[in-house]
């Protein structure tokens, strides 16, 4: 894994993001967003980092951290969900700017998937991996809906949402493949341990690389 360049991009509002820049071997960029305190170095993100190296040629991971700002964690409900999705296009937006306009893979964990239903106008091609998805009372199942593009959806059967994803409406969504983690809750720990949640995680990068693989534009 090469070592990262590190950046400041922009959110919408005008604040200032802290992004690092991985370079890799493949074709095309990839941007992942984080939770809310789920970092890019958290084992899930980190060994999404790791998978993404021989899959494209660029790896932007932001290091937002939405529970320093104030003003973000004193709004309504609604309007954060607003906030992360303007935030979402904004992020598309300067990654694109940075790393070109092939296919882009867009990846985010809970939070990082409300920035991402606010995404609009990614390449053809392009690719989304939602991790442990923030469907509940977000309206983002429809936002799903509405990608363009093959998706994939992580998600553990401890977590909150795993009924809404395996509710029908969510089941028929087109070019989404679905992938449950045993005994994973929505922060990314398994009740056995630390060994139960790496083997998790290598079960889910596993299942990602052969869905890279078989969704390659």
């Amino acid at each position: 894994m090469s070592h990262a360049q590190e950046l400041t991009i922009k959110d919408a509002h005008g604040g200032d993001v802290p992004a690092r820049q991985f370079s890799g071997t493949g074709v095309g960029s990839a941007i992942i967003l984080p939770g809310l305190g789920y970092t890019g170095d958290f084992p899930l993100l980190l060994a999404l980092r790791q998978q993404l190296h021989n899959h494209v040629q660029h790896i932007l991971v932001l290091d937002y951290d939405y529970r320093a700002n104030t003003a973000f964690m004193a709004a309504e409900d609604r309007a954060r969900l607003d906030w992360l999705a303007c935030d979402g296009q904004a992020y598309l937006d300067q990654c694109l700017a940075l790393c070109g306009d092939a296919p882009i893979i867009i990846a985010g964990k809970s939070l990082g998937t409300v920035c991402m239903g606010g995404m609009s106008g990614q390449p053809l091609g392009s690719r989304s991996i939602w991790l442990t998805p923030s469907l509940k009372g977000t309206g983002l199942s429809d936002r799903i809906a509405a990608t363009v593009g093959p998706g994939v959806t992580i998600i553990g059967t401890r977590d909150p949402a795993i009924e809404e994803v395996r509710a029908p409406a969510y089941s028929a969504l087109p070019n989404m493949s679905v992938f449950e983690a045993e005994g994973m809750d929505h922060a990314w720990t398994h009740p056995n341990g630390e060994a139960s949640t790496t083997a998790r995680t290598n079960a889910v990068m596993a299942h990602l690389d052969d869905w890279l693989l078989a969704t390659h534009p």
